[in-house]
Formats: C-alpha cells, sequence, structure tokens
C-alpha cells in the first residue's frame, strides 16, 4: 500500500479549509447581498405575497444556476441539478404560481395583471427554454456526443444566451413586481440594517474560523510530526546505549510512520545479528574446544605409538648387534631363535605401519570408499588363507562358517583391512589348540552380521569401553603377554562406519572374545 504523504495532505488539507471558507464567504456575501436587496421591496401590508414572490425568485435563479450546472459540470441522466431543476419546474414553482394567485385576489388590478404576466413568461417562455435544452441529451451517446453538449453549452453559456435571456428577464420582472410592492412598506430601513448587521457577523464568523482552523493544524502538526520524532529521538538514544529491545509505536500511515517502521526493521535486524553473532561465537568456542581436545588426543595417541615403535626398533637393534659382533659363536639354534625375533618385530612393525599408512588417507581425506557388490565368502576365505600359517604356529584352528551366496555392498580393500586386523588379533589372543570361527547372520534390516569370535583369555568389561579409543593404547588392558597397538580396532571402527555398517564387540574373561560387524546387503 503507498503511504500518505504527510506534507501533501498538510497542504491539501490547508487549502481546502482555505478555499473552503473563501467560498461559503462569496456564496453567504451574495446571498445576504441578494436578500438585502429582496428586503429593500418588502412591505408589511403584502408581507405574504412579497415573501413568496421572492421564493419565486429564488427558484427562477436556481432554475437558471442548475440548467448551466447541468450542462456544463454533470450532464447526466441522473444528475442531481437535473432532478432538482425538473421539480422546480414541474412542482415547486407551479405551487407558488397557485399560491400568488390565491393571495392577489386581495390585490388591485393591475398587480393581478403582472402575476398573470409572470405565470404567461414562465409557462410559455422559461419552461420550454430549459426543456428545449434537456431535449437535446437525452441518452447516454448523447452526452459523450461533443457536439450536441456543445449545443446545450450555447444556450446557456453567457447571459446574452437564449435561455439566460428569458431567464434574466423573469427574475428581472419578479423583482420589479416585488420592488414596487416594497414601496409600500416602512420598515425597509430597519430590515436593511439587520442585514448589515448578519454581514457583520458573517465577517467575524470567517475570522474565528480561520484562527480555529490555524489552532487545528498547529495540533495535527504536533501530534503527528513532533511527538512521533521525539519518540524516535528517544528510542535512537536507548539504542545508541546498547538496549536493543526498544521498538516504537506506528499509528501514522505516512512519512513519520514510515520512518518508525523502518526504525523497528533495523532494531529487528540488530537483534537477529547479534543472536546469529551469539551463535556463532558458541560454534567457535564448541570448535576451539573440540579441536583442544583433539590436538590432545592426537599428541596422547603418537605418544603411544612412539613407545610401540621403540620396543620393536630396540629388540631388533639387540638382536642385530648380537648377530654382527659375535655370529660365529652363537649356537645354530640361537640364530634360528634370534632370525625368527626379527622376523617377528619385522611383522609387527610392517603392520603397525601399514595401519598408521590408512589412518593418515583416513584423517587427510584422500582415502576413497568404492563400495560393490562383492561375495562375502570368498573375501573371508582369502584372509583366512593369508593368516594360516600364523595360525597353524600356534596351532589355531581358522573355521569360515560364511554362508555361501551371501554378497555383501563393501570396498574390497577396506574390508580386506578389517578382516585382518580382526582374524590377527584372534588369532594372537588365542590360546594353542584354540579355535577361531567366523559366522553371519542376516538381519531384517537388509544388513548380514559378521561375527569373529575366539577362545582366549578374554577382555573385562572396565576394559571394553576403551577399545575402539584413539587415546588408549591396548598395552594397558589385560593381562596377556600378547600385546599389540590397539590401532588395527580403530582402523575396523572408521573402515566399518564409512561402509555404512556397525562394529561391537562381545567378551568374558577366560572364555573368549567375539567382534559382529555389519554390512548392507545387495
Amino acid at each position: 500500500m503507498r503511504k500518505k504523504s504527510i506534507t501533501n495532505r498538510l497542504g491539501l488539507a490547508y487549502a481546502l479549509s482555505t478555499l473552503t471558507i473563501l467560498l461559503g464567504s462569496i456564496m453567504l456575501f451574495f446571498a445576504l447581498n441578494n436578500n438585502y436587496k429582496l428586503l429593500q421591496s418588502m412591505a408589511d401590508v403584502y408581507s405574504p405575497s412579497t415573501a413568496l414572490l421572492q421564493k419565486f425568485s429564488y427558484q427562477i435563479t436556481e432554475t437558471k444556476m442548475l440548467i448551466k450546472n447541468w450542462v456544463f459540470v454533470s450532464p447526466k441522466t441522473n444528475s442531481p441539478d437535473k432532478i432538482r431543476l425538473k421539480q422546480l419546474l414541474d412542482v415547486e414553482i407551479p405551487q407558488i404560481l397557485n399560491e400568488l394567485e390565491v393571495l392577489s385576489e386581495n390585490w388591485e388590478e393591475d398587480e393581478k395583471q403582472v402575476l398573470q404576466q409572470l405565470k404567461v413568461h414562465f409557462l410559455d417562455s422559461l419552461v420550454p427554454s430549459q426543456e428545449e435544452v434537456m431535449a437535446i441529451l437525452t441518452t447516454f451517446d448523447d452526452y459523450n456526443n461533443a457536439l450536441l453538449i456543445f449545443q446545450a453549452q450555447s444556450l446557456v453559456e453567457d447571459e446574452s444566451d437564449p435561455v439566460m435571456i428569458v431567464t434574466t428577464s423573469l427574475i428581472d420582472e419578479v423583482n420589479g413586481f416585488m420592488h414596487k410592492l416594497s414601496l409600500k412598506s416602512e420598515d425597509v430601513k430597519e430590515e436593511s440594517k439587520k442585514s448589515m448587521n448578519a454581514f457583520k457577523l458573517l465577517i467575524v464568523f470567517i475570522a474565528a474560523s480561520i484562527a480555529f482552523g490555524t489552532l487545528l493544524l498547529a495540533s495535527y502538526i504536533n501530534r503527528s510530526v513532533i511527538k512521533p520524532l521525539k519518540e524516535l529521538d528517544r528510542a535512537a538514544s536507548l539504542v545508541q546505549s546498547g538496549h536493543l529491545d526498544i521498538q516504537v509505536k506506528v499509528q501514522q500511515d505516512d512519512e513519520v510512520g514510515s520512518l518508525g517502521e523502518n526504525f523497528n526493521k533495523m532494531i529487528s535486524g540488530l537483534n537477529e545479528q547479534q543472536d546469529e553473532l551469539e551463535e556463532f561465537n558458541q560454534l567457535l568456542l564448541k570448535s576451539q574446544k573440540k579441536l583442544k581436545e583433539t590436538n590432545k588426543t592426537k599428541d596422547k595417541f603418537f605418544n603411544i605409538i612412539a613407545h610401540d615403535l621403540k620396543g620393536p626398533f630396540t629388540s631388533f637393534l639387540s638382536v642385530t648387534d648380537i648377530l654382527s659382533n659375535d655370529a660365529d659363536s652363537i649356537p645354530e639354534d640361537k640364530k634360528i631363535y634370534f632370525l625368527k625375533s626379527l622376523n617377528k618385530s619385522a611383522l609387527y612393525l610392517e603392520s603397525l605401519l601399514d595401519n598408521l599408512l590408512q589412518w593418515a588417507r583416513t584423517q587427510s581425506g584422500t582415502l576413497e570408499v568404492n563400495q560393490r557388490c562383492i561375495a562375502l565368502y570368498d573375501i573371508v576365505k582369502q584372509n583366512t588363507r593369508l593368516l594360516q600359517m600364523n595360525a597353524q604356529n600356534t596351532k589355531v584352528e581358522l573355521v569360515n562358517k560364511i554362508e555361501e551366496g551371501i554378497n555383501v555392498n563393501a570396498d574390497p580393500n577396506l574390508l580386506h583391512t578389517v578382516l585382518r586386523n580382526l582374524l590377527s588379533n584372534a588369532v594372537k589372543f588365542s590360546e594353542n589348540g584354540g579355535q577361531v570361527v567366523i559366522t553371519s547372520k542376516t538381519l531384517e534390516n537388509k544388513f548380514v552380521e559378521v561375527s569373529i569370535s575366539d577362545q582366549g583369555i578374554g577382555i573385562a568389561n572396565d576394559d571394553l569401553a576403551k577399545l575402539f579409543r584413539i587415546d588408549v593404547s591396548t598395552k594397558l588392558i589385560g593381562e596377556s603377554t600378547q600385546k599389540g597397538t590397539g590401532f588395527g580396532l580403530i582402523l575396523c571402527k572408521e573402515f566399518v562406519e564409512k561402509q555404512g555398517g556397525e562394529i561391537s564387540v562381545e567378551s568374558e574373561l577366560g572364555k573368549g572374545t567375539t567382534f559382529n560387524f555389519t554390512l548392507a546387503l545387495c
């Protein structure tokens, strides 16, 4: 909706009030002046007659204005001017003539003849001339016909036009007759004085109206401009001091009201920005806290890795030092023992470094996950074969009970890493002569659960919660002589979750451990 202009509204109000007072003054002035002239022609003895003649004169004058207004201002069938004109010509003026005819019974003979002449002039001249004008414009098309409108206007435009001549002539005759009757009255001077007094009162009224209008205008400016601006100034001062919960009342639909609305929108925008900034600051604090925790965790992790690397390297250096300095005096069986120890350390370091490389790729975002439909039984079989030699060394039996025909949506490389780590741990922590069993179970949610169970020493409940954590070394978990970094389990968790699955562990001391993870079927 378009806003109202307070400047235009004030200017229009002032112009209308001034114009109204001016036009009213002019109209009243002429009315009083005309009344003054009529009063001069009144007489006490003919007061009823002069009153009717005066009314007759007024109504004829009104027909003159109505016919002209109708033609020039609103040439329509249902125009108020035309309706009023017809009422005057058909009803009211004939009624006045009839009343004058009744009163004329007490007039002198020459006055009766004048009344008859006025009646004939009205019925035979005035009425036909004005009906002739109305007959020119009768239909909707006529009102839009410029030629017909011009024709009608030419009959009433000037005092020299036919209708105006007839009307003016009749008015003059009526006024002349009233003047004749007024000569018989001695009260003309008194009535004239009264008219002049009324005119003076009119002047006083106009002056009072102007003063009152000025007061109203000043009151409006104070209420619509000055007070709202003071309210805005007060609100701006509060905002400057840090109060953003302020709102100004908008009660106007103009420039001042628009200014208040924009001020409120600005405050709302500032509040929203403040809320967003506060939320952003909270996110920064959380991110900062998380980053500190992550760095702290990684520091612990690297410390653990450093210790895990130091042990094999120390053993590796000790063995190589003995073999290089005193190889000839060492018995053959001792050399074989040392070589197996070196091989064991090398395998441990290779596994650790391979896991570190895989983890680094996951952390840097360069690890690509390429899932496709693969046979679960076949990939488990490949990994059991790879670990068969290690299992035979400890007389551990690897049993693949995966159902054939199960296909999963997985990345072969990631799944190999998960299976190799879990099977390696199961073999490592199993007792001699034990079994490691790999089974599968189809779930209702279109997933398959793979379980790897051993018959090892098991894990205490308190230690289960420490698995899959990067900041805790598995060297601190349990009492087994077979220790690992636990880093492989961290990789298993990340790789299983990257393929859309979940991993969990169940264990009981002295009875063994079972690792379960899920994969989507395809």
